[in-house]
């Protein structure tokens, strides 16, 4: 095991996918990681240019732990371009080139220290990671029991032991990490999610019922994939991997990636449609197996349950994510058909704290450009981004065809539609955007008819105390976009706020007749009792239900959902 080096490593760094990224601020406690899988995309990267040598010869230096302290502690005078994100109290990254949990960490236990303190300030950190052997330590267990600000990520991409031995040499077996999600599970971590990353076909696609069930098994909140890219302009060492990732899978990887790729550039990424019949599988065995599904993949990314692809849950301070990106336009078009820049761009104004050519770690591309973009923001670079379609990293490129350019609005910014035909594979394709254009709005009046889950709810929800929990109901309910109003036994509304969160209103009513009065003193005539007892919509989706009925407009009940009319 190497010493570590006495220069600092810099880090926390700007994620080279900000545009798209919902916790950009990415943090690593090391410059180096133990483990050595040979699909490391850090590698690709690292073992280029000048820091090679130390990457390679397994060289090791660590951050340095009080200034991160600092950053954290006083942000206006130490974080720099990374205050805002800090005050704001958005969910760090942790584990982005290296594991910081890693065998490094067990002997330097640099992870330790910081994860003290990030519990000290309460504050929420998504950790992603391979390493099993902490939770046998017990300073790791104490610092991480209860720890609801904490979301642990474990990479997983077979559960074949032998492939993993081949592959991902130097960790724990794929049993021990899901042993590792379970410990975590029953230790009370926030949440846990499976990194089903990279996605490497011919050898992942072996085994992904074994892995979504294995998921299920260890408590796991959401399955998060992306798909294996290649390095064409790789280094010889690089190129031994590949030839070792080709053993496994059976076939030659770089001819393949060569064929199937979108765009045959340096970075070989393989195309939307060599994807789809992998993530239609993978999101209906999520559903069979309980877990949230989400994309990471700039492919498929609509397919995610939400606008962050790395698993986070809807309510919480594991859910305070920046959504002024790029898969949040990418959700918006998805619900409403079509996205303008004016849906985002007032999410997207804290990027306005980041001078483009000086965002730490971020990858600012050619000389020529960063004097182009000299007294550019980084909320100026997406704006200009945006509105060039042929950029490689605009959304008409990025999603791989899924946002189609369709003219620009009054602003002169470009609207973007939801390419319905290709989603949904279809057929026939569109070729124009005015067709598309048809097709979306056509889409969209269908989508808001009574009966459906995108359907009108017009009258307010009230749901009974008569479950702990109030069962499934808030479930049901944010997924179903409805913030109804809690009922509580008398002197627990502060409980059950705290519990249901900050969106949703709590009055004291103990049982329907108390529910009903509050209505009536409120002035309302029609309204929804929700009886979480019995609440049972079919296949689940709330808003299809209550609008169905409420299209009646006569008082009704059903599955556990009554309208009253006083």
């Amino acid at each position: 095991m190497p010493e570590l080096q006495e220069k600092v490593y810099s880090s926390p760094r700007w994620s080279w996918e900000l545009l798209d990224c919902a916790m950009p601020m990415t943090f690593d406690t090391y410059s180096n990681c133990a483990h050595q899988c040979v699909y490391c995309f850090a590698y690709f990267q690292r073992a280029v240019g000048s820091p090679k040598d130390d990457y390679l010869a397994h060289k090791v230096s660590s951050v340095d732990v009080s200034r991160v302290k600092r950053m954290f502690t006083d942000p206006d005078k130490y974080a720099g371009t990374f205050a805002w994100y800090i005050k704001g109290r958005y969910v760090l990254q942790w584990g982005g080139l290296s594991d910081g949990f890693d065998w490094y960490e067990r002997k330097f236990r640099k992870s330790l220290e910081l994860l003290r303190f990030f519990r000290e300030i309460d504050y929420p950190i998504s950790i992603s990671t391979k390493g099993t052997w902490f939770l046998g330590d017990a300073e790791y267990r104490e610092v991480l029991k209860d720890a609801k600000n904490v979301h642990m990520k474990y990479s997983i991409i077979t559960t074949n032991e032998e492939h993993v031995a081949e592959i991902e040499r130097g960790c724990p077996t794929a049993a021990e990490r899901f042993d590792a999600l379970r410990q975590l599970k029953d230790l009370g971590v926030g949440i846990t999610t499976i990194r089903f990353r990279p996605y490497v076909i011919g050898i992942s696609d072996r085994t992904v019922e074994d892995i979504c069930r294995e998921s299920e098994k260890a408590g796991c909140y959401s399955l998060t994939t992306e798909f294996l890219c290649l390095e064409s302009r790789a280094s010889n060492h690089a190129r031994d991997r590949y030839e070792r990732i080709s053993k496994v899978c059976g076939f030659d990887v770089f001819p393949y990636y060569r064929r199937h790729s979108a765009i045959n550039t340096g970075l070989l990424r393989l195309n939307y449609e060599v994807k789809r019949p992998h993530i239609d599988r993978l999101r209906d065995l999520c559903a069979l197996h309980n877990l949230k599904f989400f994309v990471s993949d700039a492919h498929h990314k609509e397919a995610s349950e939400g606008t962050g692809c790395c698993g986070l849950p809807d309510e919480g301070p594991l859910s305070n994510i920046n959504r002024g990106q790029y898969s949040e336009a990418m959700q918006i078009a998805k619900r409403e058909g079509r996205v303008r820049w004016s849906d985002i761009a007032g999410l997207a104004e804290p990027l306005r704290n980041i001078p483009f050519y000086a965002a730490e770690g971020f990858n600012a591309g050619t000389t020529l450009n960063r004097a182009v973009r000299r007294y550019q923001t980084m909320f100026d670079y997406m704006h200009d981004v945006w509105n060039k379609p042929k950029l490689g990293m605009s959304p008409a490129r990025y999603f791989g065809g899924v946002l189609v350019p369709s003219g620009t609005d009054e602003a002169g910014d470009v609207v973007y539609l939801y390419n319905i035909p290709q989603v949904s594979n279809l057929p026939e394709r569109i070729k124009t955007a005015a067709a598309l254009r048809q097709i979306v709005y056509g889409a969209k009046e269908k989508l808001r008819a009574d009966g459906s889950q995108h359907g009108h709810v017009a009258f307010p929800v009230f749901v009974l105390p008569t479950l702990p929990g109030y069962g499934e109901a808030p479930r049901l309910f944010t997924e179903a976009r409805i913030s109804p109003t809690y009922c509580a036994v008398n002197g627990d509304a502060h409980k059950v706020s705290e519990a249901v969160g900050s969106s949703c209103d709590v009055i004291e009513a103990g049982n329907r007749e108390e529910a009903v009065a509050a209505a009536r003193e409120a002035g309302m005539e029609w309204f929804w009792i929700i009886d979480p007892a019995s609440f049972a919509p079919p296949h689940g989706m709330a808003r299809a239900l209550l609008s169905r009925l409420e299209g009646r407009m006569e008082p009704c009940a059903e599955a556990g959902a009554e309208l009253v009319c006083l």
